[in-house]
């Protein structure tokens, strides 16, 4: 999947578009676009395992209109806010990952201001203008830095290569110094666990954390995390080491992970 997306990007902006719908309710809305559009060549990424169910269909068909969102339910901190940072995510599985990660964020750092970002529309990330690599979604400068913000880390988990949106983003105005951080498939693993395949790819939610967590301390000149904020990264990294040892035995999740539902913290 990772290198027919690739291939899709590089096709003319105003032929190839690629939808990435999170849950069942927003594949539904995107297929329907999808099969009532005309002369576009449409890519739609979904699993082949049942879907969540995150959005209302009313809330999926906006969320599909606009393309990409903030969820404000699932962060902390609203569109166009001044935030700590910002996790990003394209995808089903991606996306659960980053609502697991954000629930983590929202319990053991609730100081922390973050927003998440949705996307569906993957080509609105491309940067606006004629030329490789752009597209006729492409949204414009000032609402991509209100979702991504100007000078914040920005964490994102994209159902592909890291390297295809990091391609896409960096002529970005605000996508300078390594702000972006990508996750995704970087072809590890093979026949293992859903949770599994993520961990091996460096991917999980428990990544995304630790990942938030070093970025920050990063921007403050920091190596390492401080204090309260290195004891989170240190309890990621050794369920990271449970979560190895309990699916080498038992070869499923652990129930935390396997029974894991969103809920307000």
């Amino acid at each position: 999947m990772t290198g027919f997306i690739d291939n899709a990007i590089h096709k003319p902006g105003n032929v190839v578009n690629i939808y990435l719908p999170p849950d069942a309710n927003t594949l539904l809305a995107v297929a329907r676009d999808c099969f009532a559009s005309k002369h576009r060549v449409n890519v739609m990424v979904a699993g082949k395992h049942p879907m969540p169910q995150w959005l209302t269909i009313k809330e999926a068909e906006e969320h599909v209109k606009k393309g990409i969102d903030s969820w404000d339910w699932a962060g902390n901190v609203k569109s166009g806010a001044k935030c700590d940072f910002v996790l990003a995510c394209a995808g089903d599985v991606p996306t659960m990952e980053t609502l697991a990660a954000a629930m983590i964020l929202r319990e053991k750092c609730p100081k922390l201001k973050f927003r998440v970002v949705n996307i569906v529309d993957l080509m609105m990330l491309c940067a606006p203008g004629k030329g490789a690599c752009r597209h006729d979604h492409a949204m414009c400068e000032e609402k991509f830095e209100e979702l991504f913000g100007v000078d914040n880390p920005v964490i994102m988990f994209f159902h592909g290569s890291p390297n295809t949106v990091r391609g896409m983003v960096y002529r970005r105005r605000s996508a300078t110094n390594r702000r972006f951080s990508v996750k995704g498939f970087i072809e590890q693993g093979s026949t293992t666990t859903p949770f599994d395949m993520t961990v091996l790819n460096e991917a999980s939610r428990l990544d995304l954390v630790i990942r938030v967590l070093e970025r920050l301390a990063e921007k403050a000149g920091k190596k390492e995390p401080q204090g309260e904020y290195a004891k989170v990264k240190k309890e990621c990294e050794d369920k990271l080491k449970e979560h190895a040892e309990y699916v080498w035995e038992h070869g499923e999740d652990m129930p935390e992970i396997k029974d894991w539902a969103w809920k307000e913290t």
